[in-house]
């Protein structure tokens, strides 16, 4: 049995010698073959004979030129918190002191004892978060350091 792909396959020549035996067989001895045949070899032609128009060559530099957008692409900075951190420790630390020499100022009130303890505990906390946030920051500009120079 011949099918049309059979027979867009002959008119393509991508058949074996055999197989386009067969089809030339189909096509002389069946006039349902034949008329099928006539059929697509008209549309072969008629798509061989249009003439398909080809841009220029600067077509895709147009094109580009036209669609580039105006502000090149710059990766994104990495940021590192490291310096603004250093420069804050120092003004944490006045801080504190001034904070606890005001509340040692004020001494006289029945409830700076519970008011002290709790400020100190507070600034241990802070203290204790600063430098874990100092620590994590050295390591990992340290980690970078190390890619860096595997890199």
């Amino acid at each position: 049995m011949v099918t049309e792909e059979k027979i867009w396959e002959y008119l393509d020549g991508s058949l074996n010698e055999s197989e386009r035996g067969e089809v030339a067989y189909a096509i002389a001895n069946d006039a349902s073959v034949a008329a099928l045949f006539n059929e697509l070899n008209a549309i072969n032609s008629l798509l061989a004979s249009q003439y398909t128009d080809q841009p220029s060559m600067a077509f895709t530099e147009n094109v580009m030129r036209s669609v580039r957008p105006r502000f090149e692409y710059t990766p994104p900075i990495k940021l590192s918190l490291m310096p603004l951190l250093v420069s804050a420790f120092p003004f944490l630390l006045v801080l504190t002191i001034v904070s606890v020499m005001l509340l040692n100022s004020h001494s006289n009130m029945s409830y700076s004892y519970h008011i002290n303890t709790h400020f100190i505990n507070v600034t241990k906390l802070l203290f204790i978060l600063i430098d874990s946030v100092l620590l994590m920051l050295f390591i990992e500009q340290w980690l970078d350091s190390k890619r860096n120079r595997i890199v």
